[in-house]
């Protein structure tokens, strides 16, 4: 068996020096265009105010982002707390709205077309922010801990049918006449 030159490795190398450029090339675009802007401000309090991102790229799902700022410092950093769904027959960009109990220490973010769906809470008291804290703890405990919280909330507002948004069903718009169920 013949020993192949030098060149000739390197002539064999070179398509996939090429595809990994073009790789690179690919996911720095992506990453890119996946860099968010700023949806809405919420104020909730003295220096205290809840920043809504969204994704700058989406086809389908536009993901939006959340982080709790007090002052000039970022006490919540981005985190991810729903993916959008760009239905333009409806509305274009959501629209949120803040709740509050116990003197604006807990505060809640719901979006005005699903207003007893919570998608966001967090305790100034002690820094607690749901969903942002699933990152850090199991999520069985992060749920458990943010239906505290929403207990909390609803203390104040007894009226409310407020739900966290990961126990939320949609009701389903149904057109037309309903069909017996299956037996």
């Amino acid at each position: 068996m013949r020993a192949r030159s030098s060149r000739a490795r390197w002539a064999g190398r070179i398509p996939y020096a090429v595809l990994l450029a073009i790789g690179a090339a690919f996911v720095w675009k992506c990453a890119a265009e996946s860099e968010t802007y700023k949806l809405c401000e919420l104020r909730v309090g003295e220096k205290r105010r809840i920043l809504i991102r969204a994704a700058s790229y989406a086809e389908v799902n536009q993901n939006l982002f959340y982080e709790v700022r007090i002052g000039d410092r970022t006490v919540v950093p981005g985190c991810w707390f729903t993916a959008w769904h760009r239905d333009t027959t409806e509305w274009d960009d959501p629209a949120f709205r803040v709740v509050s109990a116990e003197g604006g220490e807990l505060v809640g973010v719901v979006e005005i077309n699903t207003p007893e769906e919570i998608l966001i809470l967090h305790d100034f008291s002690t820094g607690y922010s749901w969903p942002a804290s699933i990152s850090g703890e199991h999520w069985k405990t992060a749920s458990a801990h943010a239906r505290r919280l929403l207990e909390r909330l609803k203390g104040e507002t007894p009226a409310s049918h407020y739900v966290l948004s990961c126990d939320y069903v949609a009701p389903i718009p149904r057109s037309g006449p309903r069909r017996a169920p299956v037996k």
